[in-house]
C-alpha cells in the first residue's frame, strides 16, 4: 500500500509539476534570458495571470484526480484516498514565484512527458521547485501542505 501511495503521490507531482510548467513555458517562451529582479518579478505576475485567465489548475486538478482514480482503481482502492492526496498537493495555491539566489539545489531529474523532456529541481527548502522544458525555466512556490510530497520527485526517474 505504500509503494502505491507512493506511485500515486508521484504520479500527481509530475503531472502537476510538467503540465503547469510545460503549459506556462510555451505560453511565455520569450521571455527568458534576462535575469533583472524586476523583470523576473514581472515574468512571474504575467505567467500567474495566464495560468488563472487559462484555468489551468481547475483542469490540471481534473485530470489528476481522473488519473489518480486509475491508479487506486487498480489496486482495488477507494477514490477518496486519490483525492485526500490530491487535496494535499492544494493545486490552487501553486504560483509561480522568482527563484531565491541563495537556493541550494537538492535534486534535478528529467523526465519524458509525451515526448517532451522536462526537467525538474528541487531545493533545499521545499518552498519552491523549478520546472524546465523548451529552454525555458519557471519556478513555483510550493504549499505548505506540498511540501512534504517535494522529496520524492528525485524518483520520477525510475516511475514509466
Amino acid at each position: 500500500m505504500a509503494k502505491t501511495m507512493r506511485n500515486v503521490v508521484v504520479t500527481g507531482i509530475a503531472f502537476v509539476l510538467a503540465a503547469v510548467g510545460l503549459s506556462a513555458a510555451v505560453l511565455l517562451g520569450g521571455c527568458g534570458g534576462m535575469s533583472s529582479g524586476s523583470f523576473e518579478a514581472a515574468r512571474a505576475d504575467a505567467i500567474n495571470a495566464i495560468i488563472e485567465n487559462m484555468d489551468l489548475k481547475s483542469k490540471l486538478d481534473a485530470e489528476l484526480r481522473t488519473r489518480g482514480y486509475e491508479i487506486v482503481g487498480q489496486y482495488g482502492m477507494p477514490n477518496e484516498l486519490a483525492d485526500q492526496v490530491i487535496d494535499s498537493l492544494a493545486i490552487q495555491d501553486w504560483e509561480v514565484a522568482v527563484l531565491p539566489q541563495d537556493a541550494s539545489q537538492t535534486s534535478n531529474v528529467t523526465i519524458d512527458v509525451e515526448g517532451t523532456p522536462v526537467e525538474l529541481t528541487t531545493y533545499e527548502d521545499g518552498s519552491i521547485v523549478t520546472v524546465g522544458a523548451f529552454n525555458q525555466e519557471i519556478t513555483f512556490s510550493v504549499p505548505e501542505s506540498a511540501q512534504v510530497y517535494i522529496p520524492y520527485v528525485r524518483y520520477l526517474e525510475y516511475v514509466k
